[in-house]
């Protein structure tokens, strides 16, 4: 026969491990705070070749660059290092900008040490849901945004553990305000 012990700590397990699951369907709201660069996240290391995720940019996406110059620059989102290396030497990262009066999401990537041209891949709405995924084949980086995909050359076919990127802000200038993106990895 169970325990009054036993059966309180199966309740609190079973509490737990619910509250995980709602917090993995709920998503992470990623903060670059104003005057920064980046959010504050641990180095996580995969092995996967394909990654997929909802974003959510909020009003917060919407700045103006002090030197009209970096308003282009683009703002990092999320992707992984490849072929074993640093990531400014190889990686395939999904970009963003507010630019023109739109938020773009394009491919930026670093080959052997070079940046190669990003690719526009979409624009997106404001405080909407966009899913985004991000794979890596043999010879090519392809880049899907709501169904639409783009393909950038890749140099090697690293199969390793690669560590994932997070949010950036900038090139040249750190966040003007807070910046608020909301993300959701699809299992």
């Amino acid at each position: 026969m169970f325990s009054r012990i036993t059966i309180a700590v199966g309740l609190l397990l079973i509490v737990i491990s619910s509250c995980k699951k709602h917090e993995e369907e709920a998503g992470v709201y990623y903060i670059i705070p104003s005057g920064k660069h980046e959010t504050k996240n641990p180095l996580t290391f995969r092995l996967q070749n394909r990654i997929s995720v909802e974003v959510k940019f909020d009003q917060s996406a919407i700045y103006q660059t002090s030197s009209d110059e970096n308003q282009a620059d683009i703002n990092k989102l999320f992707g992984f290092s490849d072929c074993g290396s640093h990531h400014q030497q190889n990686s395939a990262r999904f970009g963003w900008r507010w630019y023109k009066n739109r938020l773009e999401i394009l491919a930026y990537c670093y080959s052997n040490g070079s940046r190669i041209e990003p690719v526009l891949i979409d624009t997106v709405a404001i405080n909407e849901v966009h899913q985004l995924t991000l794979e890596m084949i043999k010879d090519q980086y392809l880049f899907s945004c709501n169904n639409k995909t783009v393909k950038v050359p890749r140099i090697c076919g690293f199969k390793g553990l690669r560590y994932f990127l997070f949010p950036y802000f900038g090139g040249d200038e750190s966040a003007p305000h807070d910046i608020r993106i909301w993300m959701k990895e699809l299992k």
